[in-house]
C-alpha cells in the first residue's frame, strides 16, 4: 500500500509518501486433473495460480503449445483419439513462470462392430461357426443371442455349434460390450438342412381298369420338398406331388 510518515516540530511538519509493493511468489495452488473421457464427450481442465499482478496462462500437448489456450480453463469439445496425451499450463507474471504437473488425458471408445456375423446354412450334423470383428476399449465382452435370447456360454468372438439339429436353426446375434458402452451386430441367420425322410410310404392298391386310384407319400426334412414318380424305372410326366 501506500505509506506516509510525517515529521513535525514547534516550526510546522513535512510529509514524505512511499509505495510498498509485496510481490508473492508465483505457485499452483490447484493443479490440473487427469481424465479419461468418451470419445465424443466433452471435458474441461482448469489450474489456479497465485502471483503478482496479471497472471498469463499457456496451455501445452504434448510439450507443443497450444494456439489461443491462454486461459486458466481449457475446454475440449467432442474430444477426439487426437486429443489424447499429456496436458500442462504454464502460468507466468512479472516475476517469472512455473509449470503445472501434466494430466494425462485418455479417450476412450464403445465397442463398435468391424465384421458381422455370416448368414449360412449347414447339413444336419455338421458344425456352424459364426465370428464378429469389434473394436473399442479393453477389456471387450462378448454375449451370443438366439432368436433375441442369450445362449448359455457362448461368451467368446466366435461361436462354433457342433453337430448342428434342426433346433440350432434360428436368428443369431451378438453383444459386444464394455464399461463404455455397447453394441449388437447385425442379424445372422442360421439354416440347418434336413435331408428327406419317407415316413409313410405309397400302399399298394388295386384299381379297376379305367378306373382312378391315388398312390401318396408322406416324407419329411428341409423345405422345399421336391416330387417325382416313377413307374417301372421310368419317370412318370408331371407326377410331381406327394
Amino acid at each position: 500500500g501506500n505509506y506516509a510518515v510525517e515529521v513535525a516540530n514547534s516550526s510546522g511538519s513535512v510529509t514524505s509518501r512511499a509505495t510498498l509493493t509485496v510481490i508473492a511468489p508465483l505457485s499452483i495452488s490447484r493443479q490440473p486433473a487427469s481424465q479419461t473421457v468418451v470419445a465424443g464427450d466433452s471435458l474441461t481442465f482448469g489450474v489456479a495460480a497465485n502471483g503478482t499482478g496479471l497472471l498469463r496462462y499457456q496451455w501445452r500437448l504434448n510439450g507443443r503449445d497450444l494456439p489461443g489456450a491462454t486461459s486458466a480453463s481449457l475446454n475440449i469439445d467432442r474430444a477426439q483419439l487426437s486429443d489424447a496425451g499429456n496436458y500442462q499450463v504454464v502460468v507466468s507474471d512479472t516475476s517469472g513462470s512455473v509449470a503445472s504437473s501434466p494430466a494425462v488425458l485418455e479417450v476412450v471408445f464403445p465397442p463398435v462392430i468391424l465384421a458381422s456375423p455370416v448368414s449360412q446354412s449347414v447339413p444336419a450334423g455338421r458344425t456352424a461357426r459364426f465370428g464378429v470383428t469389434a473394436e473399442g476399449a479393453e477389456p471387450l465382452s462378448y454375449q451370443w443371442q438366439v432368436n433375441g435370447i442369450a445362449r448359455p456360454g457362448a461368451t467368446n468372438a466366435f461361436l462354433m455349434l457342433t453337430n448342428a439339429t434342426p433346433r440350432d436353426a434360428g436368428n443369431y446375434s451378438v453383444v459386444v460390450q464394455n464399461e463404455f458402452g455397447s453394441a449388437v451386430s447385425a442379424t445372422a441367420v442360421l439354416l440347418v438342412q434336413v435331408p428327406p425322410r419317407i415316413i409313410q410310404q405309397p400302399v399298394d392298391r388295386a384299381a379297376p381298369l379305367g378306373g382312378t386310384t391315388s398312390l401318396s407319400v408322406v416324407a419329411e426334412g428341409s423345405e422345399p420338398l421336391r416330387y417325382q414318380w416313377w413307374l417301372g424305372g421310368e419317370m412318370v410326366q408331371g407326377a410331381t406331388n406327394a
